[in-house]
């Protein structure tokens, strides 16, 4: 159980810490950190799908306006 608490609160943290690259518009770091949110997830096996959907769809949403933002 503390294992699974500690590896959601790590997906959490790197989660926060791409949120906060992004609003410092390092756009790529940022990327990379919302990979990682729902990659150690991966790693180690935890699912908790509610979580591990948001991170991705963060990612998802993160990447396709960061890489190929719209032009008005």
């Amino acid at each position: 159980l503390h294992g699974l608490i500690k590896v959601i609160m790590l997906a959490i943290a790197y989660h926060n810490i791409g949120s906060e690259e992004e609003h410092l518009k390092n756009f790529n770091s940022s990327l990379n950190w919302y990979q990682k949110a729902y990659s150690v997830m991966d790693e180690y096996g935890i699912v908790d799908e509610k979580l591990y959907n948001k991170f991705k769809t963060v990612h998802q949403t993160a990447q396709d306006v960061l890489i190929f933002p719209r032009t008005l």
